[in-house]
């Protein structure tokens, strides 16, 4: 009985270290800067909504969306891995994940009441 509560001691030990180093997350190297971020991924979401207009299968054009993304990155000169760690990042906190999503949206709706 001893041995159960000194391994279940340990063991709540254990579980309470591993969902604290869960809830924190380190700052991304070389983190796109939030406002860049936004910019970059509205374009990603145009870009996707558009794709997503011309080939019913996207499956079938998998190259093609590949390459239409990396254009996009080239643009902004960020490589893949730089904004997939921004990406995992910014989503790590789904208020600041949504505020960017938010003010996404509100840039195109801005956009969109100027062509109307």
């Amino acid at each position: 009985m001893k041995a159960f509560l000194v391994f279940g001691f340990f063991g709540l030990i254990f579980l309470c270290s591993c969902v604290g180093n869960l809830m924190k997350t380190e700052s991304a190297v070389d983190l796109i800067p939030r406002d860049s971020f936004v910019s970059v991924l509205k374009d990603i979401y145009i870009l996707e909504g558009f794709l997503q207009n011309q080939f019913i299968q996207m499956n079938d054009h998998h190259a093609t969306i590949q390459k239409s993304g990396d254009v996009l990155l080239e643009k902004y000169a960020i490589s893949h891995d730089r904004f997939k760690r921004s990406l995992d990042f910014y989503a790590s906190n789904q208020e600041t994940m949504q505020e960017i999503n938010n003010q996404i949206l509100d840039s195109l709706n801005m956009e969109l009441s100027k062509v109307q």
